[in-house]
């Protein structure tokens, strides 16, 4: 039985809302999605998951999981764009 990843179409589910004591909103969720792909894009020198967790203090599934979206959806995005320029 394959895990179901949470992250779908760059929305968390409410279940990683649900694990942390004083839960983060949706909206929350979505800057810390931003907040996260922007510095791990931005600081290759800084973007270990440890190092990550602190700084968002977030946990490394939520972490993994935002980049983990944002990677299907840039690959989804350059395939679309390779069949277009066939």
């Amino acid at each position: 039985m394959q895990k179901k990843n949470y992250v779908e179409k760059g929305v968390l589910t409410n279940h990683l809302i649900n694990m942390r004591p004083n839960k983060r909103t949706p909206e929350q969720l979505e800057q810390l999605s931003k907040d996260v792909v922007e510095y791990y894009f931005n600081n290759p020198h800084a973007n270990s998951s440890k190092y990550m967790q602190q700084k968002f203090k977030a946990s490394e599934k939520i972490i993994r999981d935002i980049l983990s979206a944002e990677f299907e959806r840039r690959l989804e995005n350059s395939i679309t764009r390779r069949f277009l320029n066939l």
